[in-house]
């Protein structure tokens, strides 16, 4: 008998291989977001495209709605600050350039005052997570921030916002650094420039070939678990990705994410809003924000 979490744990090629292997398999699955004929996965010859193909009927559904339903979770509260102007919204020239990102960053910076807990006070405040369409606009924002952060551009951090948090916005951007994909030198230079001020701003001492390492201890900051993150000397505001820890990633922390980029399918969009519906504390006020 096998009990497997669908989809991510278990993909429809890697099932087939058990299955081969192990000739009288009993399979159940576990899923947070099914996959039905109108989010199918990608077609790859004959194998299985939909949840019901793979392990067969439902044999019971413990919805998001029960989960809300039952204080488990927190609801999805989601607003929209694009350009309402937009008549073709594959433009991408409209949104890949400083004055949109930072009306983006002025959002994030100095408008989300209560989504990321000031009110709370310093070492309780929530985090926030910036998604982009690439690796390459992630690196902007990333240098973008710095110099706001500099005092090197228009955009000014608000006064209340630095009584709470002087030092705010901490943050640091991760991404998938491979050797053979198009652009990798770029990618590794910048992400050693990323990796050296992480490491002044914590004390670490990480470079590219312990990324492995960096990706752990990111998580590890931003889930808050280990007493040691409590303190906001060794807490992050925002972290900058494309696709990392947007599904698969645990921090009741976490209050919003902000989606710069078309919004992902059905089942990858609730997994990435999900980030940010833990229950964390009596205080918190949680946002999704398209």
């Amino acid at each position: 008998m096998t009990r497997a979490e669908c989809h991510r744990a278990v993909s429809p090629a890697t099932k087939r291989i058990i299955e081969r292997f192990f000739g009288k398999s009993l399979w159940f699955g576990f899923t947070g977001t099914p996959r039905f004929p109108e989010n199918p996965y990608p077609l790859m010859g004959d194998l299985p495209r939909t949840t019901e193909e793979l392990y067969g009927a439902c044999l019971h559904k413990y919805t998001i709605q029960n989960a809300i339903h039952d204080n488990a979770v927190l609801g999805f509260q989601v607003e929209h600050d694009g350009p309402k102007d937009v008549t073709d919204e594959t433009d991408s020239s409209r949104y890949e350039n400083e004055t949109h990102m930072l009306k983006v960053l002025e959002v994030i910076l100095n408008k989300s005052y209560h989504k990321l807990g000031f009110q709370n006070g310093k070492g309780k405040t929530f985090e926030g997570l910036l998604t982009t369409s690439s690796i390459s606009l992630a690196q902007k924002y990333y240098e973008l921030l710095t110099r706001v952060k500099n005092g090197e551009t228009p955009l000014q951090i608000d006064e209340r916002i630095k009584q709470v948090l002087p030092d705010f916005p901490k943050f640091a951007i991760t991404y998938s650094v491979t050797e053979n994909e198009d652009g990798s030198q770029v990618n590794q230079e910048k992400m050693k420039q990323s990796l050296d001020d992480y490491n002044a701003m914590f004390d670490t001492k990480f470079d590219i070939s312990q990324i492995t390492s960096y990706n752990s201890n990111l998580n590890k900051r931003l889930s808050r678990k280990d007493p040691k993150y409590k303190s906001r000397n060794e807490q992050l505001d925002l972290v900058i990705v494309v696709d990392r820890l947007l599904t698969g990633f645990d921090a009741p922390c976490m209050s919003t994410i902000f989606i710069d980029r078309q919004p992902m399918g059905p089942h990858d969009l609730i997994q990435a809003f999900s980030r940010t519906n833990r229950i964390y504390d009596k205080n918190q006020s949680r946002m999704d924000r398209l």
